[in-house]
């Protein structure tokens, strides 16, 4: 879909890309908390395998190391941002 909006031209594209921004902002909102977590985890997961695929191309040298890393990193992080406030004040969502 945004390799059609991309070939359409940029104003497409960045309509398009507003577009699944609020598609997505609004999901995560509406959904009451850990839903909200499992679809921003697996929204970012898939948005870093995707941009990772373009790492890979572009500097092939490294190989899968880069993308291992933050591919693995990209989640934890955001769970561990999430989560850190119920953490640090010992509440439970």
């Amino acid at each position: 879909m945004f390799a059609w909006l991309l070939h359409a031209g940029p104003g497409w594209f960045i309509v398009g890309e507003l577009i699944w921004c609020a598609v997505i902002i609004g999901v995560v909102t509406l959904l009451p908390g850990i839903l909200s977590l499992i679809v921003a985890v697996a929204v970012s997961i898939g948005h870093t395998y995707g941009a990772l695929t373009w790492i890979i191309t572009v500097v092939p040298i490294l190989g899968l190391y880069p993308v291992f890393a933050v591919f693995g990193l990209a989640p934890l992080m955001q769970t561990v941002t999430y989560l850190r406030p119920l953490l640090i004040s010992g509440q439970r969502r």
